[in-house]
């Protein structure tokens, strides 16, 4: 389990919640949703790589690199009394999920990305199985050996993961994105 202190993931879960009256429960949902709203991006672009090289990037990494749980706790001081004097500590923790699954079908492949909160966030719509979709990667071949990629992530946090997955595609990076920082 990885653990990390941070209100930003709390303050971009409360946010995103408040903005939504259903989280979408599949990847085709999330793309046709990300393309819409104001919370997410939608990166399309061509890459100078094959499509072979990148489909076995994406289904290299997948799993190693982003399924895990992440533990993070935010901390406040009160001000008001304690039995000890100066007010007292409250902490938050919040446990998440992370589960990727790669779809790969003759000339596409697709990285979706979910977070599964299992403590600490109420979850005020339906969740879908395998907890919100957050980040989805498509990519299809393109003429002379390149690829075309789209990306679809919400507009906060997930610069880490962005830049992992962009690291895969382009070649660049081999490694595994810290998930506690998102």
């Amino acid at each position: 389990m990885i653990k990390f202190r941070t209100g930003y993931v709390l303050s971009t879960i409360l946010l995103l919640s408040s903005c939504v009256t259903q989280h979408p429960q599949n990847a085709k949902e999330f793309r046709v949703g990300a393309a819409k709203a104001r919370t997410a991006v939608v990166e399309r672009y061509t890459e100078n790589r094959s499509f072979t090289k990148i489909a076995n990037a994406i289904q290299g990494n997948a799993n190693k690199c982003l399924s895990g749980r992440v533990r993070s706790v935010s901390s406040t001081r009160s001000s008001g009394p304690s039995i000890h004097g100066g007010g007292y500590m409250q902490h938050h923790v919040v446990e998440t999920n992370y589960k990727p699954t790669v779809v790969r079908e003759k000339g596409r492949i697709s990285l979706h990305l979910q977070q599964d909160h299992v403590r600490g966030v109420t979850n005020v719509t339906k969740k879908p199985s395998g907890g919100y979709y957050m980040f989805v990667v498509d990519v299809t071949p393109a003429a002379g050996g390149k690829s075309n990629v789209a990306i679809y992530r919400t507009r906060f946090g997930f610069k880490n993961i962005t830049r992992a997955v962009k690291g895969w595609i382009s070649g660049s990076i081999k490694g595994c994105p810290d998930l506690t920082k998102i």
